[in-house]
């Protein structure tokens, strides 16, 4: 079982001081709380100033792990030098190059039409929001009522048997990500950057059932943080909430 994280602090804070380090961080319910309607989520002001100070220290590199799209990583974090990776791993920027999975580009303009015809075919669940992201798509339903969201499972799993039979669905919180790689995903991405950056310390923070590829990625020797009640697979430490994020940021500064 998953360990507080600042109960033992003293040990972590250690390995994070012990040579050059890496910390990676998924966005949506870890760096910002869950929003009902994802284009409202938010850093907060202390939040992104935590993260311009670390990504500014000698030793240190910093990056987010996102199931958003590149481009949405980026407007949101709005911080230079950072690594960014979105769509679940299958774009990477900030490693001197910008990485994008050539099976999802090839993809792309087929997960386009299928998200057009999705975005007409859930009309008949207000509250459902189709987001076509580049190169996968992802359907939300947190603000979808909930007598409704047993339905709309029902409908949605029916209709990837008949129009996505081939592609991948991830389930996340409230989320359905509609994926045109099966054996790509955040730890592909994390593996990647952990290859060209080679740090002596990494340290993962998510919250969700996608980030638990991305500790499976984690090398001996490196930490992970789940946040939530859930105790995470693979996860050795665990955070409550956003909140204990933050100030896990601020103890991090002070390294």
């Amino acid at each position: 079982m998953s360990k507080h994280l600042f109960s033992h602090w003293d040990h972590v804070s250690r390995r994070l001081r012990s040579g050059p380090a890496l910390f990676l961080f998924d966005f949506d319910g870890t760096l910002a709380p869950i929003a009902k309607d994802p284009a409202r989520a938010r850093l907060a002001p202390d939040v992104k100033a935590s993260l311009s100070r670390l990504s500014h220290r000698a030793g240190f590199r910093v990056g987010v792990v996102s199931g958003r799209a590149l481009r949405e990583v980026r407007r949101k974090v709005a911080l230079p030098g950072l690594i960014l990776s979105g769509n679940h791993g299958l774009e990477i920027s900030g490693l001197g190059e910008k990485f994008i999975h050539p099976l999802a580009r090839a993809q792309a303009a087929r997960l386009k039409r299928l998200a057009a015809v999705l975005r007409k075919d859930v009309s008949s669940f207000p509250g459902v929001i189709v987001e076509w992201k580049g190169v996968s798509i992802s359907v939300h339903y947190r603000r979808l009522r909930p007598a409704s969201a047993r339905a709309f499972q029902k409908f949605f799993r029916h209709w990837v048997r008949q129009r996505a039979g081939s592609l991948t669905i991830r389930p996340g919180k409230k989320v359905f990500d509609i994926l045109p790689v099966a054996d790509w995903n955040k730890g592909s991405a994390v593996r990647r950057i952990l290859r060209r950056l080679k740090p002596r310390t990494a340290l993962y923070v998510g919250d969700d059932r996608t980030d638990w590829d991305a500790f499976r990625a984690l090398r001996p020797g490196n930490l992970s943080v789940s946040i939530g009640p859930i105790v995470a697979p693979g996860a050795q430490y665990r955070l409550k909430n956003t909140r204990e994020m933050g100030a896990l940021l601020r103890r991090m500064e002070r390294l």
